[in-house]
């Protein structure tokens, strides 16, 4: 979880498959991601693990224990990836007298060819490295600082209020992940962002404008994740060298997709692992590890209780007794095995379309 000791309060996390991704402090190296020109006491960089199609979200948190007042401002949170603007949230002081304020940023906003709004979710996708020339080089050398980084920046505001003309948010739907093959060497860039199909909104997003207290020449905190593939993080030293692992994600029970309202929903259950698919659904997929181990507990039985019975018919049968013990043993393991017989479970599945009109969409253009 990305915290800033500077303004308590606020916390941003990035969401895999529905789990929180493990984090890895590279603070020690801010200068090759964000430059020459930051304040270190405003930033929080970590790097995460991306792995091909997966789906993604982005979790900001505003507690209770946010110092507001000055100057009745309120946050602007602005959210880039690979270096593009996808959304933007406002948070007032009295969204948090109840409790957390909380938002998931799991889609951007575009329009479709006949100008409806339409949501495109988030997606880790592989990057594919080609050869090219000098000029290409330079031209992919500056979009490879770029593409692998989450940007979350949250700025103090006064709301000035609503826009009534809609800006454009028309641009390609696709996203452009070819780079030359020594820019993304340079950078070790191994995944950027792809967008899932446009899926319609069912309303017209608003829209506010704001003007940021200049005092803070900026923002109050930036929020980086450098997603790069499991190999990158081995090689920087954050993850050991181990072929058979996998991806690994925090403890933290992964959390049901709420909707555009804002509201957040009870845990699912550890056992099982909730994500969005590309449509905007939540999906549940059983990874109770459990029910594999007794699974494979009941087949070693099994294979031993063979092994009695060839044993016993080796013996001409000379011996009941052991006969009977073998047979009870083998109803008794096969009673388990139907006991603990499993269907695939899929909770059922939501639809998830944004009710806007509850939470608007604000954004900056």
């Amino acid at each position: 979880m990305a915290i800033l000791s500077e303004y308590p309060g606020l916390e941003v996390t990035v969401r895999v498959n529905g789990l929180t991704a493990t984090e890895y402090d590279c603070s020690y190296d801010l200068e090759s991601h964000v430059g020459e020109d930051f304040d270190e006491d405003t930033l929080c960089v970590n790097y995460i693990e991306s792995s091909d199609d997966t789906m993604y979200y982005i979790s900001v948190k505003v507690t209770q224990d946010y110092p507001w007042g000055y100057k009745d401002h309120c946050l602007h949170v602005v959210v880039y990836i690979d270096g593009q603007w996808v959304k933007a949230e406002y948070c007032h002081d009295i969204n948090t007298d109840s409790g957390d304020w909380e938002r998931y940023i799991n889609y951007r906003v575009t329009e479709d060819s006949r100008d409806n709004f339409v949501k495109q979710y988030f997606r880790f996708a592989p990057i594919t490295a080609v050869e090219g020339d000098e000029q290409r080089y330079q031209e992919d050398r500056l979009r490879a600082q770029d593409i692998g980084i989450i940007n979350v920046r949250i700025y103090r505001a006064i709301e000035t209020g609503a826009i009534d003309n809609v800006p454009s948010h028309r641009r390609p739907v696709g996203a452009d992940l070819e780079l030359s093959n020594e820019a993304a060497q340079e950078y070790a860039v191994t995944h950027g962002t792809r967008y899932s199909e446009p899926v319609q909104m069912l309303s017209t997003p608003s829209y506010g404008d704001c003007i940021y207290l200049p005092e803070d020449n900026g923002p109050i905190a930036q929020f980086y994740f450098v997603y790069r593939s499991r190999e990158v993080l081995i090689n920087q030293g954050f993850v050991p060298r181990d072929p058979d692992s996998t991806p690994e994600y925090s403890s933290r029970s992964p959390s049901a997709m709420p909707s555009d309202g804002g509201s957040s929903a009870e845990p699912a259950a550890s056992r099982y692992r909730t994500y969005i698919d590309e449509n905007g659904n939540e999906v549940v997929d059983l990874v109770d590890s459990d029910t594999e181990d007794h699974n494979n507990n009941n087949n070693n039985n099994n294979n031993n209780n063979n092994n009695n019975n060839n044993n016993n018919n080796n013996n001409n049968n000379n011996n009941n007794n052991n006969n009977n013990v073998v047979d009870e043993v083998q109803a008794e393991v096969e009673s388990e095995i139907d006991e603990t017989d499993l269907d695939v479970i899929f909770a059922g599945i939501q639809e998830y379309y944004a009710d806007d009109d509850k939470d608007p969409d604000y954004v900056d253009y």
